[in-house]
């Protein structure tokens, strides 16, 4: 009952971050094509301009909005984008949460092991020093 309870938990977090993931790209690419169209931008300066100033907020200034239809789209997009940033790092910090604490949970097994290999050489070692120098 607890693995299906763990394997639960493990599908449950990978639908949540595909979710995200799909939502975000969908998203991006939606407020890309509007930008296109209202802007008449090739579609790549708009994917571009949709990423680093919606999204990402930093806003070089290499693109600029002129005409208002497309202000007005950018302020809703930037106002829906940030629950939706927020939700895709929360997935992705979960995601890269679970793969440290299964790497750390192999290391420690890992470490286990040498450890009982390298207790048992140090100990037959000894036991062999041992009976060596009872024969003498």
């Amino acid at each position: 009952m607890r693995k299906l309870h763990l394997h639960y938990q493990v599908m449950t977090k990978r639908l949540g971050f595909c979710t995200s993931l799909i939502l975000f790209l969908l998203f991006w690419l939606f407020g890309a094509m509007v930008f296109k169209f209202s802007e008449g931008w090739n579609y790549f300066d708009a994917v571009y301009f949709a990423f680093l100033d919606c999204l990402l907020t930093i806003g070089y200034g290499d693109f600029i909005l002129t005409s208002a239809s497309s202000r007005a789209f950018f302020i809703l997009f930037a106002l829906a984008a940030i629950p939706l940033m927020t939700s895709l790092i929360n997935a992705v910090g979960a995601s890269l949460s679970n793969i440290g604490w299964s790497f750390v949970k192999y290391t420690v097994l890992i470490a286990k092991k040498i450890y009982n290999i390298c207790s048992f050489v140090i100990l037959e070692a000894l036991y062999f020093f041992k009976i060596s120098n009872l024969k003498r």
